[in-house]
């Protein structure tokens, strides 16, 4: 199966996305998961792909993550190749968007004392576990749970199944 599919089958399942229907996405993350994702494209194209293809949308801002700060560095796995605003910094240079807004992404974190994912509070940071995606494809992967209130039940179900289904069809 090539990338575009698996990611489409990960990322955009009717499970999830139906989870916003129950007002735990929101309207407006709804229509934006129908794009299509563009991660065979990787590194710092990724995130002008993105921004193009919601431009062509009509979008007149766009919310920067972490890609591609989340790539791990070769020679120090545990640290980012690039720095977290790497992506904005692409997107304010990259010829053909002057009139996108860049909106820096706001870190997000699961919150322990109130068992949800939440906006990280810089008072009380012991309260918040960092779940990257790598994590969470492990927890998905080894039949683990992830903590109560992170996804939607039936979204994690589905994730998991999926990530399970690779590790077996990459062992036999």
């Amino acid at each position: 199966m090539d990338q575009g599919r698996r990611r489409a089958s990960a990322g955009q399942n009717p499970a999830a996305l139906g989870s916003s229907r129950r007002g735990r996405l929101g309207p407006f993350v709804d229509r934006a998961r129908h794009l299509p994702e563009s991660h065979a494209l990787r590194w710092t194209h990724e995130v002008q792909w993105h921004a193009r293809a919601r431009l062509a949308a009509g979008v007149t801002a766009y919310i920067v993550g972490r890609d591609p700060a989340g790539i791990a560095d070769p020679a120090n796995p545990n640290d980012a190749l690039y720095e977290p605003t790497h992506g904005a910094k692409v997107l304010s240079m990259a010829p053909g968007l002057p009139d996108v807004e860049i909106i820096p992404f706001k870190v997000a974190a699961y919150d322990k004392k109130n068992g949800c994912m939440s906006f990280i509070d810089k008072t009380r940071p012991d309260d918040f576990v960092s779940i990257s995606g790598t994590k969470m494809r492990g927890f998905a992967r080894n039949g683990e749970e992830p903590p109560q209130g992170f996804m939607a039940p039936t979204a994690w179900k589905v994730l998991s199944n999926y990530y399970q289904g690779i590790a077996k069809n990459n062992s036999a």
